[in-house]
């Protein structure tokens, strides 16, 4: 139980982040988006309760993403910024 820490640093070399099954609450920190190594990050069977991490695009190296179980919300693409892919 608890939630994300807000802050992931600059330069990190995180790869691989699975918290799924935590009983997470909150919301996603935008600051993942210093992780730009990663690329395994599980969130699924939590309670993270946020719009939809569209953002998480940018991440170069993310290859697999898993959100299920979770209340995100909201449109899965930015307006006016076309799909995720």
């Amino acid at each position: 139980e608890g939630s994300i820490p807000d802050k992931f640093y600059a330069n990190s070399f995180l790869q691989t982040l699975d918290v799924g099954y935590n009983r997470l609450t909150g919301k996603l920190p935008r600051s993942l988006l210093n992780c730009s190594f990663l690329q395994f990050l599980s969130l699924d069977n939590n309670r993270i309760k946020d719009t939809f991490p569209f953002w998480l695009k940018v991440l170069p190296d993310l290859q697999i993403l898993i959100l299920r179980s979770n209340e995100f919300y909201g449109p899965i693409s930015p307006p006016h910024q076309g799909p995720l892919g």
